[in-house]
């Protein structure tokens, strides 16, 4: 089970939440056609590696202004995309930082799985609904090769 360091202090339960709200991509699809969200996806891409990047150092560095800034960046880009798992956490870390609290290395631990698990579940959604090739991620990168 997930535990959390809630407001008060004490630990509470993470609730459960998806890595990815489909509807959310799916209404922009109508809206805005495949083309328009595909140049979005890959600006999203692009941005968002060094977004977390620069919010995982500021976190090892408890630089919680620089924290809270980039939490509040980051989820406002994966919440585009429907990435309500990861948002949740950045609500969190951007909270901790707002009230003067460190983050611990186990949050960053889970900063970089739940990251790694929006991105997976986006590019998964994409390639499901053919608005995008697959992203080249050194994980993918290193899969591919070793399947060759």
């Amino acid at each position: 089970d997930d535990v959390v360091i809630a407001r008060s202090g004490q630990p509470g339960k993470m609730r459960s939440i998806a890595p990815i709200n489909p509807s959310i991509i799916e209404d922009d699809l109508e809206r805005l056609g495949a083309e328009r969200v595909g140049q979005f996806a890959e600006l999203f891409f692009r941005s968002a590696d060094e977004l977390r990047n620069r919010l995982v150092d500021s976190m090892r560095d408890a630089e919680l202004a620089s924290q809270q800034n980039l939490a509040h960046k980051l989820c406002g880009s994966a919440g585009n995309f429907g990435l309500e798992k990861l948002c949740d956490l950045l609500t969190r870390i951007e909270q901790q930082a707002k009230n003067n609290e460190v983050a611990g290395e186990d949050l960053i631990d889970r900063l970089q799985a739940t990251y790694t698990e929006a991105i997976d579940a986006l590019n998964n959604f994409l390639e499901q609904t053919g608005e995008k090739e697959s992203r080249n991620t050194p994980e993918t990168s290193q899969s591919l090769r070793a399947s060759s």
